[in-house]
């Protein structure tokens, strides 16, 4: 019954200054990268699914793995934009003329007095695929009969149908009736199942040059939409590359006086565009220590071989060939590769650096320079390197901008990467 209350306190404090330990990374290796095809269609991408690590803490306590992805480059996807192509001239034939029997041009304008009737980029449009399914082109273009003058176009076309899709598509007359338009390749005429088609929804032809001041705004053609604008290969009239065609009225004023007609829009397409995505994963525990390991995809810009044709490094194996880990790891199947880095110094180096290497099997090696963006940089050596012999290049880097490099070394079947880095 005494009223007192006597007490006391003890207090344990934990000192975890270790971080958690990952115990399985999917046998990827920290800072490696990771080349990735791409199929032409529009740039669309299978990129290898995310590793889900797994990690170990020394007090038992709750380990939190978090990813981030981090896109790199000009073309890479963003919130509104999927992927990125370039639109080109159409390429000629031999003889310096399309299927057509013209000129290579972009752009075609009929029956308008005062107007030149082809126009040709001088550099690549850049097309975008958006997310809300429309296809986005800008592109510049000048008059093929030297007058000067030329016009930016800015088209949108809706989202994309396949051929059954198109078929099935309700025109505005009502009564369902589409097809499409091959000048060229007569014997890939079953492509036409492979296209995208879409309407337009909405374009311009702004003038410049001689054509300053000059304004045309677009619509779909033909009015009964019997054609849509057609993407895919053979699918641009023009040549049998993969590219596009699209058929267009145009009104407005050209030099101040009012105009309209009909015209005609092509390009080839380059959809697999360079690109990077660094994967970085971070374990952390409850006392805010971490641990974190990475690695870069490199879209490379290069179309998935066939099968049969050569290595899928990511993405699956091909029929003849097997699949080879970047950095060095080796051949999944026996663990061993036939391309050894024997020296890479002085590393890091603000003026010159020596790569050594070996080959155990005789081969055709590329050894390429790269920056951590996957933009190549010098081609240090194309040749047959011989077995058993210590090879050795001079890199130059005295004229190359502070910051990590990538140094690698591929055949048909192998691919080794290594990191140099250049300082002021």
């Amino acid at each position: 019954g005494n009223d007192s209350i006597v007490s006391f306190t003890q207090v344990i404090e934990v000192l975890d200054t270790i971080a958690p330990q990952f115990t399985d990374v999917c046998g990827i290796e920290n800072g490696s990268m990771e080349d990735v095809c791409g199929d032409n269609l529009n740039g669309a991408l299978t990129l290898p699914a995310p590793c889900e690590p797994a990690a170990l803490d020394n007090c038992d306590s709750e380990v939190n793995i978090v990813l981030t992805e981090t896109y790199i480059g000009e073309f890479a996807p963003r919130a509104d934009t999927l992927s990125y192509c370039t639109s080109s001239v159409p390429e000629a034939f031999e003889g310096g003329e399309t299927c057509s029997g013209h000129d290579p041009h972009n752009l075609r304008l009929f029956n308008v007095g005062g107007l030149s009737e082809f126009y040709a980029a001088t550099e690549a449009g850049l097309v975008r695929n958006m997310a809300d399914g429309t296809w986005v082109l800008e592109q510049t273009v000048m008059a093929l009969d030297g007058s000067g003058g030329g016009w930016i176009i800015d088209v949108t076309y809706g989202e994309a149908m396949d051929w059954d899709e198109w078929q099935d598509y309700e025109t505005p007359s009502g009564n369902g009736n589409t097809g499409y338009k091959l000048d060229c390749g007569t014997d890939l005429e079953d492509n036409h199942l492979d296209w995208e088609y879409r309407i337009l929804q909405s374009g311009t032809l702004t003038g410049i040059g001689a054509y300053d001041g000059s304004q045309l705004t677009l619509t779909h053609s033909p009015q009964n939409h019997y054609y849509a604008g057609q993407f895919g290969e053979s699918g641009n009239n023009q040549n049998t590359n993969y590219g596009y065609s699209a058929w267009v009225f145009f009104s407005g004023t050209f030099n101040n006086v009012p105009v309209m007609g009909a015209g005609d829009i092509f390009g080839d397409l380059d959809c697999n565009l360079p690109w990077s995505l660094a994967r970085t994963w971070e374990a952390a525990d409850d006392c805010g220590n971490s641990m974190s390991f990475g690695q870069t995809l490199s879209i490379n810009g290069d179309d998935c071989p066939g099968p049969g044709e050569g290595p899928t490094i990511a993405g699956g194996q091909s029929e003849d060939h097997t699949p080879v880990v970047i950095g060095g790891a080796g051949d999944l199947t026996t663990g061993k590769t036939p391309i050894r880095v024997t020296n890479l110094q002085p590393n890091p180096t603000n003026d010159y650096s020596l790569l050594g290497f070996i080959v155990t099997q005789n081969m055709r090696l590329r050894v390429d320079m790269y920056t951590m963006d996957g933009l190549m940089v010098a081609q240090l050596f194309d040749g047959v390197a011989t077995p058993n012999v210590n090879h050795t290049l001079d890199i130059e880097a005295d004229q190359l901008e502070s910051g990590m490099y990538q140094i690698r070394l591929s055949s048909s079947q192998y691919l080794v990467v290594k990191k140099l880095l250049v300082t002021e």
